[in-house]
């Protein structure tokens, strides 16, 4: 695997890897209308992956990079964001992963799609929830990127009802 860097709109060099990351095993869908799903893929990591034709929307991807990368920018904590390749075979293997519509079922298209690294882990009690009761909100320990997310969202006009994930810290 070949290394190469590219100037960011930051001005610093970044470091590049030109391997392709594809989806390996699937392991759920995920809520939410863009209906994402989570996959390991060949580097042995996990990630929830928004599929180009979701039925949001083409736009819904470009929102999530964009968003990432003005979070990072701003110094808020977000997922590693990459392109992950999934095959005619890999979508044809996991019939689970296509589009539950009104009308049926719809497969996806085989290509590139925008990909976040999956935070904590896939199962048991390290799993993170898409919901906190408000009686954890004061378990909360890092109130200020919270708080600062929610601004982003707020901003962005880009706020529902699961905008961050919570994890227990050990």
């Amino acid at each position: 695997m070949g290394l190469v860097e590219f100037r960011s709109f930051e001005g610093s060099l970044h470091p590049c890897s030109n391997a392709i990351l594809s989806a390996n095993k699937y392991i759920r869908k995920m809520k939410g209308g863009s209906q994402s799903i989570l996959v390991r893929v060949n580097d042995g990591r996990h990630y929830v992956v928004k599929l180009t034709d979701n039925p949001i929307g083409p736009n819904l991807l470009a929102n999530e990079h964009m968003g990432s990368l003005v979070a990072k920018a701003v110094g808020l904590p977000v997922a590693e964001a990459s392109g992950i390749m999934i095959s005619d075979s890999f979508i044809d293997g996991h019939p689970d992963l296509w589009f539950e519509l009104p009308t049926g079922v719809r497969r996806p298209n085989k290509g590139m799609h925008f990909g976040s690294l999956f935070v904590g882990q896939t199962s048991g009690a390290d799993r993170p929830t898409e919901y906190i009761s408000p009686s954890r909100v004061g378990a909360i320990t890092n109130r200020e990127a919270f708080l600062g997310m929610y601004l982003l969202d707020v901003w962005a006009n880009h706020q529902d009802n699961r905008q961050a994930i919570f994890r227990r810290n050990s």
